[in-house]
């Protein structure tokens, strides 16, 4: 008696050949994959990592393997590219009501050279690249995915505007008595600094206006819109012993910028403005 692995048969002719259509799935935001069955004499015809037949921008990932007689049949599952064309995975766009907007970016290419610090997003012009990290994912090189998070100024948004008071008092250099206040009688009286101020954040192409810190304001560089800012009546009754200011009336007194790049002229700015009045009860700060 004797046994047989399969049927007896005769086979002629070259023993490498494709022997099923290829399965080809093409993706738009991964990686592509192909699966073929392949016929050949040897067991090791296939390597992991290495291109399959036909297809050059692909890897090997997986291989099965079965004897057939005299022969091997193959069952490759590859992934990679069909095309070199890159292939945005994910991408995303934060817009912050203050600070520079932010798209989240991520990409498989076969070229990560092309992204560096500072190149512009793939989508979005006005954004650029200003941290990164690369992953292999398809076999020595061949194919990286590049996680990008991308900066800048998306579309123009309002000013942040924010007030505050500076908390101080100042005492009147000279005694004086208040009209109409029962019983008054001259004091060194106390009032508090009439310093109101504002800041503003905002976003600029361009260098930030640190020209103006210490300047007076005119036209429009008088911010618009601002609160009412009174007199206190020690500051009315007060003639002696004033200070003068200059500048006075609304003043840049701090500039802070943060700049997205070295070489780009995309700036966060905040500007600290102070309302001075032209004179003040002069002495001592309480």
């Amino acid at each position: 008696m004797s046994y047989f692995l399969s049927d007896p048969f005769a086979e002629y002719g070259t023993l490498d050949m494709e022997v099923e259509p290829e399965e080809l799935i093409r993706h738009k935001d991964g990686l592509d994959t192909s699966m073929q069955v392949w016929q050949t004499s040897a067991e090791d015809s296939f390597v992991d990592g290495t291109a399959p037949p036909r297809r050059p921008l692909m890897r090997i990932k997986e291989v099965s393997s079965k004897r057939d007689g005299p022969r091997w049949v193959h069952r490759l599952m590859s992934e990679g590219f069909v095309n070199s064309a890159d292939k945005i995975e994910s991408n995303r766009i934060r817009r912050p009501e203050e600070g520079f907007d932010e798209g989240p970016l991520t990409v498989l290419t076969m070229r990560p050279q092309n992204y560096l610090q500072g190149v512009s997003h793939p989508l979005y012009p006005s954004l650029v690249i200003t941290d990164l990290e690369g992953e292999d994912v398809n076999a020595h090189g061949h194919i990286w995915r590049m996680q990008c998070a991308c900066r800048g100024i998306y579309l123009p948004k309002a000013v942040k505007r924010r007030y505050s008071t500076n908390g101080k008092e100042i005492r009147a250099a000279t005694a004086f008595a208040i009209a109409g206040l029962a019983g008054s009688e001259p004091q060194n009286w106390v009032t508090p600094l009439q310093r109101i101020q504002m800041t503003e954040r905002f976003l600029m192409n361009g260098m930030p206006p640190t020209h103006l810190i210490g300047q007076q304001l005119v036209g429009v560089e008088i911010p618009t819109d601002t609160p009412t800012i009174n007199s206190s009546a020690v500051d009315t009754l007060s003639t002696t012993g004033r200070r003068w200011n200059f500048p006075f009336a609304w003043t840049v007194i701090n500039v802070t910028a943060e700049r997205l790049l070295a070489g780009r002229l995309e700036h966060d700015v905040t500007v600290q403005y102070a309302y001075l009045p032209v004179s003040e009860p002069g002495g001592q700060q309480a």
